[in-house]
């Protein structure tokens, strides 16, 4: 029975570890000099902040987008068009019952296409005014230097 418990043991922190070097689609797994780059471009803010990169090609551009540990890394994430057509129809079903806005529980990162209700009926900016056609949001994304 020990010897099944560290097998099992053994066999689960070998996936985690595994599971932990898988990259998110569409991302790159950066160099030395990406990542030296990157803490030029998106430095800490002291000794003790820690800055997570992640980094993608758009086209011949290397794209780098970081965020503070501890912070919300979902800006750094898809939200392709198609996640939010399935918000918007979630938040049209809630203005037409009533809520005078849409909580960003609701919308999750889409939250910068400004939702709100009005007159019964879910409002939002255009998906292009926020995010690229990779569904990558463009304002925390910046070629790397």
């Amino acid at each position: 029975m020990l010897k099944f418990l560290i097998a099992l043991m053994t066999g689960v922190w070998f996936a985690n570890t595994a599971m932990a070097d898988r990259l998110p689609v569409g991302e790159i797994q950066p160099t030395p000099q990406m990542l030296a780059k990157a803490r030029r471009a998106i430095p800490p803010e002291g000794t003790d902040d820690r800055i997570i990169y992640h980094f993608r090609r758009a086209g011949e551009t290397v794209l780098v987008c970081g965020y503070h540990w501890g912070g919300n890394g979902r800006f750094c994430t898809q939200t392709p068009l198609s996640l939010v057509h399935k918000i918007d129809e979630r938040a049209e079903d809630a203005c037409r019952q009533g809520e005078t806005g849409v909580p960003h529980a609701m919308t999750g990162e889409a939250i910068v296409l400004k939702y709100d209700c009005v007159r019964g009926h879910m409002k939002r900016e255009p998906y292009a005014y926020a995010f690229d056609l990779d569904g990558y949001m463009m304002e925390e994304w910046r070629p790397l230097p």
